[in-house]
């Protein structure tokens, strides 16, 4: 786009929808639609309460005052695992975050990961590794690091992995997601 290029917010409101759409010159660059009868909370900040722990999908479940849970899923992005640690002992002082074993239902219970997490995206050559706080042997929350799951379930063209790789990292978050839900 040049630096010229004019951009518009186009607002369509009828009963029960509203339509935006968001113009770069004549090109639209994004498109949002709510209808009122769907409620969305993508993108709010909320305090809440663990409720639920999902070690397969690394992450927990969270009561936030609506009438379903959330889910926390921590990938490190490239050289945020010194801030991600010092944020999470905060959450969890009386916890500590410990290596997920190989013998862990996230690493088998779908695919099979005989050697832990799978290496998707490299940065450093530093192992992969998968940590996590447990509350009465249940995984609560999962961080993963040096894996970079998140790199191969994004779309293709924007880290260029190849299609195997990026295969790998779906059937390590089929694992995450199977394991979140049944435990």
């Amino acid at each position: 786009m040049s630096k010229h290029s004019r951009s518009q917010i186009l607002i369509n409101s009828q009963l029960g929808e509203v339509r935006v759409a968001l113009l770069e010159g004549e090109v639209v660059q994004e498109v949002h639609i709510q209808r009122s009868n769907e409620s969305s909370i993508v993108g709010n900040i909320y305090r809440a309460v663990v409720t639920r722990v999902m070690p397969g999908l690394q992450a927990a479940f969270v009561d936030f005052g609506s009438e379903r849970n959330g889910f926390l899923h921590i990938d490190d992005n490239y050289g945020m695992k010194p801030y991600v640690i010092k944020a999470l002992d905060k959450l969890f002082p009386d916890k500590k975050m410990t290596e997920i074993q190989l013998s862990h239902p996230i690493y088998n219970n779908v695919y099979p990961f005989p050697k832990g997490l799978p290496k998707i995206h490299e940065h450093d050559g530093l192992a992969p590794k998968a940590l996590g706080y447990f509350h009465e042997s249940k995984l609560i929350l999962l961080f993963t690091y040096e894996s970079d799951l998140g790199d191969g379930w994004e779309d293709e063209n924007i880290h260029n992995d190849p299609e195997e790789v990026r295969l790998i990292a779906l059937k390590m978050g089929a694992n995450i997601i199977k394991y979140a839900f049944e435990n």
